[in-house]
């Protein structure tokens, strides 16, 4: 009966974020994680990080991030590129460029075809001056079928259109 609970509070807090009741959403969240006294599901985690990233609480969003990422550190690599793209996606929110550098290179480094995590890691190059590392991820973003950092950067000159 416990893990019916648990799961409801889950999935209403999942129903609650699709519908932008981001509040609503955390709050079952929490209930969840409250029932489930072991803390061994790392979704809820995820779930409630991203629930915390679109109500802009950053850093609680990277707490649970971190905790997700705990949990379920034997999931296949692209689960967790993509958490570690949200973390950075919240360091990013923060200002914090150096974290979110990190982040998305870690993205990355697990998931070599995640055109998001090269859009953003390359978008904060082209903002830093780093002309070279902001051409290379513009490039490879265009290559997984994203153009519109590559055609920023043509804008800009950094790039000879061809």
């Amino acid at each position: 009966m416990l893990k019916e609970s648990f799961e409801a509070f889950k999935w209403r807090g999942a129903s609650y974020f699709g519908i932008n009741k981001f509040k609503l959403s955390i709050l079952d969240y929490n209930k969840a994680i409250k029932l489930n006294s072991k803390n061994s599901d790392g979704e809820i985690y995820l779930l409630r990080g991203d629930s915390y990233l679109y109500s802009n609480k950053f850093k609680k969003a990277i707490a649970d991030y971190n905790k997700a990422l705990t949990i379920l550190k034997n999931r296949d690599v692209s689960y967790l590129s993509e958490i570690y793209f949200n973390i950075g996606n919240s360091y990013y929110d923060l200002g914090d460029k150096k974290n979110a550098l990190k982040n998305y290179s870690k993205a990355i480094e697990l998931d070599s075809t995640h055109a998001n995590a090269y859009w953003y890691r390359g978008f904060i190059y082209m903002r830093l001056d780093k002309k070279a590392e902001a051409i290379s991820d513009a490039i490879k973003c265009r290559d997984l079928g994203d153009r519109s950092l590559y055609d920023e950067l043509v804008a800009l000159k950094w790039i000879i259109s061809q």
